[in-house]
């Protein structure tokens, strides 16, 4: 993304009147004799410029040139300065959430565009917001941005291991480039408890070594000079009139209180490092009393190899999204070994136990599919058999009936016709003996 300082603007007598137009910002004017200054244009003539011109910060006197006379005019865009400003918001910072990208689109973006329209950097402040719309939209969709890359929610369930490390190690050197030593040796036990021999961990372990003997010489300044604090505040409020030494009071027994809470609640959780303030000797001391030991244990911890456990996390997701529960089951082993944060054992071992479950079901179903499918070929067959047995009776049928229709036609030939001969001469006997009776008189 380019920075546009200045435009360059060789002046001709068209061009003049829009290279001059506008008197906001002192323009640079560079004459043909070498000579440069910077001046607004008052008014102008044909031939003539007349100009308000700078001879020394913030001191001006009124100028007249010609305009043959000039060879260039170096005009600053006014949006320059808050261009400048909007160009450094990327890249943005880690662990933004969406509405920290909602305020700043909203309070910088979107109030430069309405303000310079025709600004040089318009089409940058464009891609800006594009940048930050994108970034904002993967964030929504449960993505986290850190050390400039964006994490998609997937990627992010895929190796929460790895992320994890990296998102504890981030605030670590946050804590510890704002010269934050306890906060920073804080984040640095997070890593410890969990993913303590991952690479990120050891880093923090080697800088921590740096910075404990600097943590304890604050400390000691901050033990040494707690009497005369003390006593300073207690000689501040006693001269105090009663009622601002009254309202005074209760702001100091205020911020005590919120201190208490802090303390209580590091006690609680059993924090390394307490919190600390200038007015209480107790947690200054504790804090000392441990930086000596914890130099020894460090420098310990660093001669350690570290321990791939984001590989072993990795194997199992996969394993678990493939229903490869003995595979799963077998890493996990193994991760739990390295001392992983309980939650996250105890997710995979959820989600391990769900697979199974699936998997059960899914047997469960094929069961079911399988003993339907029996039971529909067995229906199949039956209905076969019966068509066998339908056809083959039809078959069979009809063999008899051509074996009978041929024995009739065998033994058509062979029938005995004397019986039908009998009772054809009775009835020509019979018939002749009618025909003599008829004939007779009466």
């Amino acid at each position: 993304m380019r920075l546009y300082r200045k435009i360059h603007t060789i002046l001709t007598p068209i061009y003049l009147m829009v290279a001059t137009s506008s008197t906001a910002l002192a323009d640079t004017f560079i004459m043909k004799d070498g000579t440069s200054f910077n001046a607004t244009v008052i008014r102008e003539t044909y031939s003539e410029l007349f100009l308000k011109a700078e001879i020394s910060k913030n001191a001006f006197t009124e100028k007249t040139i010609k305009k043959e006379d000039i060879k260039e005019i170096i005009k600053v865009d006014i949006s320059e300065k808050a261009y400048e400003k909007i160009a450094k918001i990327l890249p943005t910072k880690s662990l933004m959430t969406e509405k920290n990208y909602e305020n700043i689109i909203n309070s910088k973006i979107k109030p430069f565009l309405r303000k310079y329209p025709e600004s040089n950097y318009r089409n940058d402040v464009k891609k800006i917001l594009t940048t930050l719309k994108n970034e904002q939209t993967a964030i929504k969709k449960g993505g986290v941005k850190l050390d400039g890359q964006i994490y998609t929610a997937k990627d992010i369930e895929a190796d929460q291991f790895n992320f994890n490390a990296k998102k504890a190690y981030y605030k670590f050197n946050t804590h510890l480039s704002k010269k934050q030593y306890r906060a920073a040796l804080s984040a640095l036990e997070l890593l410890e408890n969990g993913y303590q021999d991952t690479p990120q961990c050891r880093n923090a372990q080697k800088a921590a070594l740096k910075i404990l003997p600097r943590y304890e010489e604050k400390l000691k300044i901050l033990l040494k000079d707690l009497p005369s604090l003390t006593a300073r505040r207690k000689r501040v409020l006693d001269e105090m009139p009663a009622d601002e030494k009254f309202r005074t009071k209760n702001i100091f027994k205020q911020e005590e209180t919120r201190y208490q809470q802090r303390l209580d609640i590091a006690n609680y959780k059993k924090a390394k490092w307490l919190p600390t303030n200038p007015y209480f000797k107790e947690p200054i001391e504790k804090n000392l009393k441990i930086i000596n030991p914890e130099i020894t244990r460090i420098n310990t911890e660093t001669q350690k190899p570290t321990i791939d456990n984001g590989k072993l996390f990795r194997s199992i997701f996969a394993s678990i999204k493939s229903n490869n529960t003995d595979n799963a089951k077998k890493h996990l082993t193994q991760f739990k070994k390295n001392k992983p944060p309980k939650a996250l054992s105890d997710q995979l071992e959820t989600q391990i136990k769900e697979a199974e479950l699936r998997n059960k079901n899914i047997v469960q179903l094929a069961k079911q599919k399988a003993l339907k499918a029996k039971e529909i070929a067995r229906e199949e067959t039956k209905k076969i058999e019966n068509e066998l047995k339908k056809l083959k009776l039809a078959e069979l049928r009809a063999k008899a009936a051509a074996a009978a229709k041929a024995q009739l036609d065998k033994e058509g030939n062979k029938i005995n016709t004397g019986p039908i001969k009998d009772a054809l001469k009775k009835k020509f006997k019979l018939d002749k003996r009618n025909n003599r009776l008829d004939s007779l008189p009466r």
